[in-house]
């Protein structure tokens, strides 16, 4: 019966060995982390609307 769940350190070693997995990994990271969470924080921060009085509120909000 083969094996369908890696450990760990299978998983990790497949992807030293793999180039491909580490760009996709690398583009998940670098591309893919950054525009999920800029799209979350608008998607907040449009839901704080009401809350937001001057534009400072906003930014503060918005920074991190």
């Amino acid at each position: 019966m083969p094996q369908t769940r890696l450990s760990s350190y299978q998983g990790l070693e497949r992807a030293i060995h793999s180039p491909a997995l580490l760009v996709v990994i690398f583009a998940g990271a670098v591309i893919g982390a950054p525009l999920i969470e800029e799209a979350v924080k608008a998607a907040g921060l449009r839901g704080l609307r009401r809350s937001i009085q001057r534009p400072a509120d906003g930014w503060l909000l918005g920074l991190p």
